[in-house]
């Protein structure tokens, strides 16, 4: 009966149980998000970058709303979908959830589902109690549970059709085919009914009605901007990610697929599961292939750079780290990785330059901290290592360590310099959390 309790716990824990899930960070993959959400977020009403995206590695096709503007997607989602326009619309739907503040009303509604739950179990161990039978106990918090649930999904519905709706305005208002958001979600509906299929996730999380579909083929079919699709370069970039997420997470399954006349997105898939599974020469191979056809291409120069470095030989990937900064100089983590790869071929002077930008533009980034706090530390100057270890023991919650590194570097840092006033500002930020 315990486990019946969990759907419920989910959402009043979210934005807790947000903060601990398998996340990824991907330059490419980021960047098509943002492209493909831009529009929608800005037609919202919502200011550029109020937005956070945010994947998580999982197989469930499931997206969620946790802790204010933040949506998280599974890959598994990114892997489920047929296209860009179907990644857009559950994107346009969540930011139907944060525009209609369904969160908070959610956490509140399952409060009280919660407690009708506990209430339904307590009464099922009442009734085994006086009758000395277990299957009344089962049977009554089993039954109660059910209600509280069917309960909450009654809100939750109510909720979901007006998410809908809300995305369908949004698409609207940026000019973008609204196909997606049906296609995505009629596809779930036919796997609805398993419940270890991919969409059992997010069907049960965001619960679909023949009421609801039918609203939302009626909306669609209506819009000026259906069957317009997205362009065919932003397809390609799907694909792309696509491979990309297969390579690294299914590597296994991209090697067992057959390799002839394979696409620009296929030999990507193929070049990273070589890759993975310790193929070295090869990988590097199919690399330069891709090169060979896109030699400004800032992800492709970026994933050789990753092989070397990460098969140590961090001195063959600097150079080409380096050319894809130049090519994408708004791209922090190929910035940051390339801060990586001075540092690991030894040259920490040069090193501190990216690293120290990368930290400005990721400043929740706890690795950033790590490199620079090596690089000050190898150059010789311990008082910024400390401040830097102690940006990183403050992300990662470490709140007594970051307390004592920052008291640390204030006591060398020269007074009023930069290093120092970050210092301060840390130590006041960590003291006003130990109050509360």
């Amino acid at each position: 009966m315990r486990v019946a309790l969990i759907f419920l716990l989910c959402l009043l824990c979210a934005p807790v149980a947000a903060q601990s899930l398998p996340t990824i960070r991907d330059a490419e993959i980021e960047a098509a998000l943002d492209r493909w959400s831009a529009p929608l977020v800005q037609a919202a009403g919502m200011r550029p970058g109020a937005v956070r995206l945010i994947i998580v590695n999982g197989d469930d096709v499931n997206a969620f709303v946790a802790g204010g503007a933040n949506i998280f997607l599974y890959t598994g989602l990114l892997l489920e979908a047929h296209g860009p326009e179907e990644v857009a619309g559950v994107i346009a739907h969540e930011l139907g959830h944060i525009a209609g503040g369904h969160l908070i009303v959610g956490r509140e509604e399952a409060k009280s589902a919660m407690y009708k739950a506990m209430l339904a179990q307590a009464l099922g161990l009442a009734a085994a109690a006086a009758g000395g039978r277990a299957d009344a106990a089962v049977a009554a918090g089993a039954i109660g549970q059910q209600m509280a649930g069917r309960g909450f999904l009654a809100h939750s519905r109510t909720q979901e059709s007006g998410a809908d709706q809300a995305a369908l305005t949004f698409m609207a208002r940026a000019g973008q085919d609204p196909t997606g958001l049906y296609t995505f979600l009629d596809h779930l509906d036919g796997l609805h009914p398993a419940r270890d299929t991919p969409g059992a996730a997010y069907t049960t999380t965001h619960p679909l009605t023949p009421a609801r579909l039918a609203a939302l083929e009626d909306r669609t079919k209506a819009s000026p901007h259906a069957g317009r699709g997205m362009d065919p370069a932003e397809v390609e970039v799907f694909a792309r990610v696509q491979a990309k997420l297969l390579g690294f997470l299914h590597p296994q399954r991209v090697m067992s697929a057959p390799a002839r006349d394979p696409s620009f997105a296929q030999s990507y898939a193929r070049a990273i599961a070589l890759w993975r599974t310790g193929h070295i020469s090869d990988a590097l191979s199919w690399t330069d292939d891709l090169l060979a056809q896109e030699p400004r291409n800032p992800y492709i120069l970026e994933l050789k750079g990753q092989i070397l470095l990460e098969s140590g030989n961090p001195a063959q990937a600097v150079p080409l780290y380096a050319r894809a900064v130049r090519v994408a100089p708004k791209a922090s983590l190929i910035r940051l990785a390339y801060g990586h790869a001075l540092l690991e071929s030894g040259d920490a002077k040069a090193a501190i330059s990216p690293l120290a930008r990368a930290a400005r533009e990721e400043p929740e980034t706890p690795l950033v901290q790590r490199l620079l706090a090596t690089a000050y530390g190898r150059t010789g100057d311990k008082a910024r290592a400390d401040l830097h270890l102690a940006e990183e023991a403050a992300l990662l919650g470490r709140k007594s360590e970051a307390i004592r590194l920052a008291q640390a570097a204030l006591r060398v840092l020269p007074p009023g310099s930069a290093g120092a006033t970050r210092a301060q500002d840390l130590l006041a930020t960590l003291g006003d959390e130990a109050e509360r």
